[in-house]
């Protein structure tokens, strides 16, 4: 019985580790583009987050270092927070006019963070404009929901 208890206590104590060290997430986001999302939270205000995902224009790879906000909001709930960012974006264009040829820009994110709670999952609202410089220049803007699941 005292084997059972110790057990028990153990489990639950690291449980409760466990769950502060959730850093890494992992999960989809839809719009455009859409696909698999990742971020790893560096500290409470510091994130790296990415996206391997799909467009009308062909293969979209970004990744962005990210700035959480965690005040912005902190009247209204305490589980949302405005985040917003400097990234890169590759993506592989499929359109007849510039096929085979990879367009890179400069990405400029924001969006908020909603943790629901008592669980691992938040889920994200996130529009960029992005600065293309190759192969031509132009702007445009990226725009998602999502979801991830940290562990």
């Amino acid at each position: 019985m005292k084997l059972y208890k110790a057990m028990i206590i153990v489990l639950l104590c690291s449980q409760n580790l466990i769950s502060q060290e959730n850093r890494f997430g992992l999960g989809v986001v839809l719009g455009d583009p859409t696909g698999l999302s990742a971020q790893l939270r560096l500290n409470n205000t510091n994130a790296i987050d990415g996206a391997l995902a799909w467009s009308a224009t062909g293969l979209h790879i970004h990744s962005d270092y990210l700035w959480n906000n965690d005040n912005f909001f902190a009247n209204r709930n305490q589980n949302l927070d405005l985040y917003y960012g400097i990234g890169g974006r590759l993506i592989s264009l499929s359109s007849d006019a510039y096929k085979n040829q990879t367009s890179i820009a400069v990405r400029a994110p924001i969006g908020i963070n909603y943790k629901i709670r008592n669980t691992q999952v938040q889920i994200f609202a996130e529009i960029a404009l992005n600065f293309s410089f190759a192969p031509r220049s132009d702007t445009d803007l990226d725009a998602g929901i999502g979801l991830r699941f940290y562990f």
